[in-house]
């Protein structure tokens, strides 16, 4: 869950408007070797329909074509009920708005930009101006713009969920489920923020592209870079709420143990991920200024609170040595260096010092 201003999880007595091009069908996949044929599937319609609530739905927009790596893809077929003016009005008349949206993507093939394909930008601008609560439904390969984002009150990243999307949707909403997962990459406010924004890079120039990001990629390129990100890496909220105290770290026979109270303070039980960055600052040579070396998730319940540990390997500290008179390797130097604490990579809880 990227964002929820209090739009999630809803009341089993709330009435839906569910709109989106393709939210009759169940996003199975991208094109290419993710491609399946399930026996079943269930769509984010029949999945909120099987939770006998009340639920209109309404495309909105001309449905979004489906690539396949193997036939090279159909064109989607024209919908006569694609009517942005019927999904606004379906907004309008119930309790909340639930836009499904999403990306077309295959191997061997680019996306254009970042933007959503077809009218799916333009629908949910419209449906966030009409609806008392929007929550927005992105089923995408990668980040992607959203300029709508400002006027819609909750923000669900599902990625290509498969055959059970419609079920696993209907629990997250409805909060039989917590959100648990954390992103995996950054998402930039927009392809200006990546290093391959320059021509150089991408597509390149002279029939050749430029890496000069080095070891500066990911997260790691947008701190380098005081980059801003819409959601850095690691970010993820659950319907309940997290405390951390007493974060320390101690010397073990190998490496170091980082151990961090965390406390439920909400009313619900949810699942936490406390992740651990090292900061080289021993290091001789440019480093990111901190790298991903250990995770743990932990599900508590309302009130519960527990220690976690992770244990972090002196190797974790270790920078690559490529120059003529160093080790031309992976190198772990003596002297002061740093571990951060915290939910992401830009939301960190406690920084603690360590030698190495």
């Amino acid at each position: 869950m990227l964002q929820n201003d209090g739009a999630l999880p809803l009341a089993d007595d709330e009435s839906i408007a569910l709109i989106g091009p393709n939210a009759d069908a169940a996003k199975l996949g991208g094109g290419g070797s993710s491609e399946v044929t399930p026996v079943t599937e269930t769509s984010p319609l029949k999945g909120l329909e099987d939770r006998a609530v009340e639920v209109t739905f309404e495309r909105g927009a001309e449905p979004i074509a489906e690539s396949s790596f193997f036939d090279g893809g159909d064109d989607p077929t024209d919908a006569d009920d694609a009517s942005v003016d019927d999904a606004v009005a379906a907004a309008e008349a119930a309790d909340c708005a639930v836009v499904v949206a999403q990306d077309d993507a295959t191997e061997f093939t680019d996306r254009d930009s970042l933007d959503l394909p077809g009218d799916q930008n333009d629908l949910i601008s419209a449906v966030a101006d009409a609806a008392e609560r929007t929550v927005v439904v992105l089923r995408t390969s990668g980040p992607v713009a959203m300029p709508w984002l400002e006027a819609v009150d909750a923000v669900l990243e599902t990625w290509y969920p498969g055959q059970g999307d419609g079920e696993a949707l209907a629990d997250i909403l409805f909060g039989d489920a917590d959100p648990g997962g954390r992103l995996p990459v950054t998402f930039g406010r927009s392809a200006d923020d990546y290093p391959t924004a320059e021509e150089t890079a991408f597509p390149g120039t002279d029939d050749v592209a430029r890496y000069d990001e080095g070891v500066f990629v990911g997260y790691r390129y947008f701190d380098e870079h005081d980059r801003e990100p819409l959601f850095p890496f690691g970010h993820g909220l659950s319907y309940a709420a997290f405390e951390y105290d007493n974060a320390a770290v101690t010397e073990t026979g190998d490496g170091f143990e980082v151990t961090v109270d965390i406390s439920n303070v909400s009313d619900r039980a949810g699942k936490e991920v406390m992740q651990v960055y090292a900061e080289k600052a021993a290091a001789p040579v440019p480093t990111p200024e901190r790298e991903l070396v250990g995770f743990e998730s932990v599900t508590l319940e309302a009130g519960e609170s527990t220690t976690v540990t992770v244990s972090l390997e002196t190797e974790d500290f270790a920078y690559y040595d490529a120059s003529e008179n160093g080790s031309d390797g992976w190198t772990v130097p003596n002297g002061a260096n740093a571990i951060a604490v915290g939910r992401s990579s830009r939301d960190l809880e406690a920084t603690l010092e360590v030698d190495v």
